[in-house]
């Protein structure tokens, strides 16, 4: 996808953010009860004050907590004002049989197999970094990849996306589907 630069366009998802946006985050995210945030990437709008776009790990602190994905939008007025949205993304987790299970922010063992296996033909001017898996377990295993999508022609580019595979019980993974994930929280 490509990277915004006219006035009121969003940037690219930043998979490293600057300290700005993570003071932000750390300002309006970091002291919600309830749910402990973790950023994972970040990009700006710049409107009358600016909007920030961040993807996080969301996890509820609760005894049996759910790891989810979410995007949480904060305006900052130039007054100074926040105005905070949160977005859950699909798939979102229940942890029981048949259901998704949490996210896991490391993708190992079957899971970066399947993913490998999946992808091993994929177009010459994208790459796809795993960040996070959740999976589903049913004839066989879902498996729903969070990612960093980045573009290899010029201009290079960062995108987010959700990549879809499928492993049927004693077969070859392979790719269902990708889904990318807009600063608004969107999925298209």
């Amino acid at each position: 996808m490509k990277q915004n630069l006219g006035s009121g366009a969003w940037t690219d998802w930043n998979f490293t953010p600057d300290a700005q946006s993570e003071a932000i985050f750390e300002k309006t995210l970091g002291s919600l009860n309830g749910v402990d945030y973790k950023l994972v990437a970040s990009a700006t709008q710049v409107v009358n004050g600016i909007n920030y776009a961040f993807l996080c790990e969301a996890k509820s602190v609760t005894a049996q907590p759910l790891s989810y994905i979410v995007v949480a939008n904060v305006y900052v007025a130039t007054t100074g004002e926040t105005k905070t949205t949160i977005h859950e993304l699909q798939p979102v987790p229940t942890n029981t049989p048949g259901g998704w299970q949490n996210w896991v922010f490391e993708v190992t063992g079957s899971a970066a197999a399947a993913f490998q296996q999946a992808l091993a033909v994929q177009p010459l001017v994208t790459t796809y970094f795993p960040l996070a898996s959740a999976s589903q377990v049913v004839s066989g295993i879902n498996y729903c990849f969070l990612c960093q999508v980045q573009t290899l022609t010029s201009p290079v580019s960062n995108s987010a996306a959700m990549v879809y595979v499928n492993q049927p019980a004693g077969s070859t993974a392979h790719y269902v589907k990708t889904v990318y994930i807009d600063q608004t929280g969107h999925e298209s």
